[in-house]
């Protein structure tokens, strides 16, 4: 019997991981990308219609999800494919097909992460160092008091550290919440005592799990009087919020602190989690010297000194058990080291106190001890040296581990939040809204710009007619760097443009981590373009319709048929990128300009080619615009 074979470019889809299914011939199905179908024609599965150049025999083990046929055009397909194969003879059972697929594919690789944080620990790597991914730092004096919500702009996969930056600790309690739609992905609930004016870090114990929601930070507090102020990106009452991101990859962990366990529900971290170094910080050494020692790019190590024929008592910090059972403290001497060393681990029972007893710690020695369930454990370690010459010993670890000591503990259930008001600094949107007026100017000077003049406010007249496009928030705070990619303006051309990208967008709707746009003017009319194209980042939710070209779809947003351009942004998150542009679009022209080293009398057209759009807009949107 004559195999069958494969076309090329099929084969290297499915190899490159790819989900592919045959069907009969007969069968006409539409374009159900990423899906590869595959129709057998003259012996070659290829895709409908498409004529492969080159084909391959097909492997004996091709992964396939089914044979979509009839009765009798399967049972001559079955033999030529690869064993195993299920048949199916109504099309109407592939969506079940895909599903089921869909959640085999995602267990499968929740199963590899899981191995490949294993293998890391095991092999005793270097934890992976976190990545800032956001930086907003505050800008004036500007600051709000929860409750508050602020949209990141991005999902909250890979997340490990949130920092506040707080202009005032207050008083009472602090919550903060990071949500991917409607799941927690982590709470913090940090007390009064535990805050000062500055950054406040809020880790997670690991990085954030895959989900495409995008993310968004909540706070809100207890007091009633002197509550905690939360610094802004911007001296308006309506900037968003100060605060950075970082994130990191699979295999980093470390204990959180003022980390809300039962808020998490079946909280079970998949590693051990190592107290931080600002937690280490904190213990309290009796009879010994201690200090945070750190080697490389190494994460610090507590470094004890013990003088000789001393004792020694280390009380660390109240720790939050969450759903751990064990304290794990590994110890570290240097190599030749003086015999006569003795460690005993113990923490602060309801029932008592538990420990170790004292155990003879050599080169290196593991000490594990039971936690008690829940609440918090304040784990004392002493030492005793016996030796004639001074001693140092280095905390290698001190990790909480959940399920090492044969528990399988799960977190209380969170308290129901009913009645707890939520602010949101993102305005609500949709068709329901009343149409939007703009509230009446208040008298106050010129807004500062950080780094260029201050700007007026020009009062743009309002358009009448016509259908209201979905409205779009305004107050965006601005960005924090540009970067000129290309200065095109060929005289007689009738065509020129400013390429730039931005980092750091942030209005009070959102935060938008890159952005590209390009300025342009065609034969008089002004506009911005968007593109899918190869180093173009994503920036909306769902593409607007626009054209295309050699280079791919492009969206434009121009001086002429300006409504018409703004009804194609059909999600608020989009609309919200615009009006944020809008607010900062005269101020990117300007330092474009400067980055391309153009006189004022140069720059000054094209501030006014940002003005021109920006009062496009606004006369579509009937709103006035800062310009």
């Amino acid at each position: 019997m004559i195999g069958l074979r494969i076309g090329a470019a099929e084969l290297d889809e499915i190899e490159a991981g790819a989900p592919a299914l045959v069907a009969a011939a007969d069968l006409d199905l539409p374009e159900l990308r990423p899906l590869v179908v595959l129709v057998p024609r003259d012996g070659v599965l290829a895709r409908p219609g498409a004529q492969p150049v080159r084909s391959l025999p097909l492997p004996p083990d091709l992964p396939l999800l089914a044979l979509l046929a009839g009765e009798e055009a399967a049972a001559g397909l079955l033999p030529l494919l690869p064993p195993g194969i299920p048949v199916l003879a109504d099309p109407a059972l592939l969506s079940g097909l895909l599903a089921e697929a869909l959640r085999t594919s995602r267990a499968a690789q929740a199963a590899a992460e899981g191995e490949s944080r294993r293998l890391l620990r095991a092999l005793g790597a270097a934890l992976p160092r976190p990545l800032l991914a956001l930086d907003l730092p505050p800008i004036g004096a500007a600051a709000t008091a929860p409750p508050a919500s602020q949209a990141l702009g991005r999902p909250a996969a890979g997340i490990c550290t949130v920092e506040l930056h707080l202009a005032m600790p207050g008083s009472g309690g602090l919550h903060v919440r990071l949500l991917a739609g409607e799941r927690v992905v982590g709470s913090w609930r940090v007390p009064e005592a535990a805050r000062g004016p500055g950054w406040l870090a809020l880790d997670l114990p690991e990085p954030a799990p895959e989900d495409p929601e995008e993310a968004v930070l909540e706070v809100s507090t207890e007091a009633t009087e002197a509550p905690p102020l939360l610094s802004l990106v911007a001296d308006r009452s309506q900037a968003g919020l100060a605060l950075r991101l970082w994130t990191a990859g699979p295999g980093w962990s470390v204990l959180p602190r003022h980390f809300d366990w039962p808020a998490m529900g079946a909280a079970r971290p998949a590693l051990p989690l190592p107290l931080p170094a600002a937690l280490l910080a904190e213990a309290v050494p009796d009879g010994a010297r201690a200090e945070l020692v750190a080697v490389g790019e190494e994460p610090p190590r507590l470094v004890l000194e013990i003088p000789a024929g001393g004792e020694m008592l280390l009380r660390l910090p109240a720790l939050p058990v969450g759903p751990a059972d064990l304290l794990r403290l590994r110890l570290l001497r240097p190599v030749g080291a003086e015999a006569g060393m003795e460690a005993a681990l113990a923490v602060a029972r309801a029932d008592g106190e538990a420990g170790t007893g004292w155990r003879p710690i050599g080169a290196r020695a593991e000490l594990a001890l039971p936690l008690p369930e829940g609440g918090m454990a304040s784990p004392r370690l002493a030492l005793r040296h016996r030796g004639r010459r001074p001693a140092l010993v280095e905390v290698e670890s001190l990790a909480l581990i959940a399920g090492a000591a044969g528990e399988k503990r799960v977190a209380p259930p969170a308290e129901l939040a009913a009645g707890r008001g939520r602010y949101a600094v993102a305005m609500p949107f949709g068709a329901a809204l009343p149409p939007w007026r703009s509230a009446p100017p208040a008298p106050q000077p010129p807004l500062a710009q950080p780094g260029g003049p201050a700007r007026a406010v020009l009062a743009l007249p309002r358009t009448a007619a016509g259908p209201v496009p979905p409205r779009m928030p305004s107050a965006a705070s601005g960005f924090q760097e540009l970067r000129l990619n290309q200065h095109l303006d060929n005289a007689g051309s009738g065509y020129r443009h400013l390429d730039v990208g931005i980092s750091g967008l942030v209005s009070a709707a959102g935060l938008w981590r890159q952005v590209r746009l390009k300025l342009f003017e065609r034969r008089g009319v002004a506009g911005l373009e968007f593109r899918q194209a190869k180093g173009w980042p994503p920036m909306f939710d769902v593409w607007p319709e626009g054209g295309s070209d050699n280079y791919g779809p492009f969206w434009r947003l121009e001086t002429e048929v300006t409504g018409l351009a703004l009804a194609a942004l059909t999600t608020p998150h989009d609309r919200a990128l615009i009006a944020a542009l809008m607010d900062v679009l005269p101020e990117i022209a300007g330092q474009a300009s400067r980055a391309a080293r153009l006189e004022m009398a140069e720059a000054e057209p094209w501030i006014g080619l940002a003005r021109r759009v920006v009062e496009a807009v606004g006369a579509a949107r009937g709103t006035t615009r800062p310009v």
